[in-house]
C-alpha cells in the first residue's frame, strides 16, 4: 500500500508541475530522413537527422547530401515550447521548426539570411533501407 501511495504522489507531482524535460521532449527522439538516390544524375540528395537524448540534454546527428554523402555533424537541439532549433554546421545554417509525429517541418536559415522551407519525414534511416534500384 505504501508503494502505491508513493507512486500516486509522484504522479500527482508531475501532473501539477509538468513532465521532466527529458520525458516532455521524447516525441522529438527518432530518425528523420529525406535522403534519396537520384538514378538519373547519380546523386544522393537530402538530409538525415537523428535526434536522441544525452546526459546533458538533446542532440542531433545531421548529414546533408548534395550530390554525395556529406560529412556528419553533431549539434545541440534547443527546445522552446513547441519549437526546436539546431545548427547545421556543414552548411553554416540553422534549422528552425517543429518535430511532429510525421517528421521535422520548418525552415533552414542560412547565414546570408536565405530561408528555405523544408519537411523531413520521420522514417528509417536511408543507410538502413535497401539500396535504391535504378533501371539499367
Amino acid at each position: 500500500m505504501a508503494m502505491l501511495t508513493r507512486a500516486l504522489a509522484v504522479a500527482s507531482f508531475f501532473f501539477v508541475l509538468g513532465l521532466p524535460s527529458g520525458l516532455a521532449s521524447s516525441i522529438l527522439f527518432g530518425t528523420y530522413s529525406s535522403l534519396e538516390f537520384n538514378c538519373e544524375a547519380g546523386d544522393l540528395l537530402g538530409y538525415e537527422v537523428k535526434i536522441f537524448p544525452v546526459a546533458t540534454g538533446t542532440v542531433a546527428a545531421i548529414q546533408a547530401a548534395d550530390g554525395g554523402a556529406g560529412r556528419a555533424s553533431i549539434a545541440v537541439v534547443r527546445v522552446d515550447g513547441d519549437g526546436i532549433e539546431f545548427d547545421i554546421p556543414e552548411e553554416g545554417a540553422i534549422f528552425r521548426g517543429q518535430a511532429l509525429t510525421s517528421g521535422l517541418v520548418g525552415e533552414i536559415v542560412y547565414k546570408n539570411d536565405i530561408h528555405r522551407k523544408i519537411e523531413i519525414p520521420r522514417r528509417v534511416s536511408y543507410w538502413d533501407r535497401l539500396p535504391s534500384k535504378c533501371p539499367l
